[in-house]
């Protein structure tokens, strides 16, 4: 037994129950976990340092804790981010994570350990509490993910898909709160309305890739078109209209195929829709 998993059960008086509620063979994971969240918490996630040392020994402690949460949050979604939150600031973890992306390359073992660390514990995730951290999130903290997913494998665009699907959820609910009040008092736009690169990659990547980067992909671009006729016309215009048609007709889940609906009705309203592209979505739409 390592000396700090003996300092950590000693500490935590062998266990706690928060612990033991992402499963008992995970508790050594988590107790070791418990001190890297403390010196995220109280020093952020890669710290500057003095020299190239302490950043180093810094950016692999970051490594680390990034990825025991994404082995506990595999195994117990819920408990761990219900854990992390007893024993951490949850928002320091995130916003750790999402740090970690931008200050290591794509190649880099920090920037894979924290996509994986952020979509296991955004993996269907709706619940507001855990959502919160996101509505800080700025367009450059969402650019590395927008970069690798141009030419993602499956696996890897699945991951990366997962954590821009949560964001464009806060992005979503953050516009239709706030979006009259931003635009009277000057406010600057979200991190997903203002990157320039993110609707024409996820257009590009329909039907290349994984049945499920597909209908992540259609989840993303319904949150952020409906209501919004300017990106309406500009993902019909970048081809998604014939692309979302074939993803409705590929055995997809329903959630999926009600959102293309709403997404062509609302095109067909903003008369984005090419008459080839009129006759095609009748058939879809009662379908």
């Amino acid at each position: 037994m390592s000396q700090a998993l003996q300092f950590e059960r000693s500490r935590s008086g062998g266990s706690s129950p928060s612990c033991w509620a992402i499963g008992e063979g995970l508790c050594d994971d988590a107790l070791l976990l418990q001190a890297q969240l403390r010196a995220m918490k109280s020093t952020g996630a890669i710290r500057e340092g003095n020299g190239k040392a302490e950043e180093d020994r810094s950016c692999q402690e970051s490594v680390r804790a990034a990825l025991l949460i994404e082995r506990l949050a595999t195994a117990n979604r819920k408990a761990t981010v219900q854990w992390i939150m007893n024993v951490s600031d949850w928002g320091v973890v995130i916003k750790g994570l999402f740090r970690m992306l931008g200050r290591t390359r794509a190649d880099n073992m920090g920037f894979r350990a924290s996509v994986k660390a952020l979509a296991a514990l955004y993996n269907g995730v709706s619940d507001e509490a855990e959502l919160q951290p996101l509505r800080t999130i700025e367009t450059g903290d969402i650019l590395p993910l927008v970069e690798q997913l141009a030419g993602a494998s499956p696996p890897k665009a699945e991951r990366l898909l997962i954590i821009l699907k949560a964001v464009a959820l806060v992005s979503s609910c953050s516009g239709k709160a706030s979006g009259a009040a931003n635009s009277q008092q000057g406010g600057s736009p979200n991190a997903m309305s203002s990157n320039d690169l993110l609707l024409p990659v996820l257009v590009d990547g329909l039907l290349k890739r994984s049945h499920l980067c597909n209908e992540l992909t259609v989840h993303i671009l319904w949150l952020l078109c409906m209501r919004q006729s300017e990106r309406l016309r500009e993902v019909a215009q970048l081809g998604a209209v014939q692309k979302i048609l074939l993803v409705a007709q590929m055995n997809c889940s329903l959630p999926t195929k009600q959102k293309i609906v709403e997404l062509l009705r609302a095109m067909k309203s903003e008369s984005c829709l090419a008459p080839i592209a009129l006759s095609k979505t009748f058939d879809v739409l009662i379908m």
